[in-house]
């Protein structure tokens, strides 16, 4: 009768560890998932301010022809601006943790914005 008393509470404290650590690793997995995706969501809006910052220099410089390289502790951006006849043209290079492209056409006869395209 003793072997069996003690063969239950071990099985039960067994199963109680069993809950335990499967409880612990479900959080630890759900907050590593929720960090994950909170820093893509931080990249994002770093990569959205980046070329927010950059079209709008692009609209008050249309006429002019230059190029420069930022670069600022993690951030890389590299942009040229071409103006000619009647399109002003700006390429440029973002680069975070992995890089792209940025290209917009503006047409200046009739003020509007005539491409916007991304390369990897």
């Amino acid at each position: 009768m003793i072997a069996n008393k003690n063969g239950f509470v071990l099985k039960n404290v067994l199963f109680l560890l069993l809950v335990l650590t499967s409880i612990t690793f479900s959080f630890a997995h759900y907050y590593q998932q929720n960090l994950k995706i909170l820093q893509q969501s931080l990249l994002l809006e770093k990569q959205k301010a980046a070329e927010f910052i950059l079209y709008s220099y692009f609209m008050a410089h249309l006429h002019t022809n230059e190029s420069h390289t930022i670069d600022h502790s993690n951030v890389k951006i590299t942009y040229e601006i071409s103006a000619a006849e009647n399109r002003s043209v700006l390429n440029s290079r973002i680069c975070f943790d992995a890089c792209y492209g940025w290209r917009l056409e503006y047409d200046l006869e009739n003020q509007r914005m005539i491409s916007s395209e991304y390369t990897p």
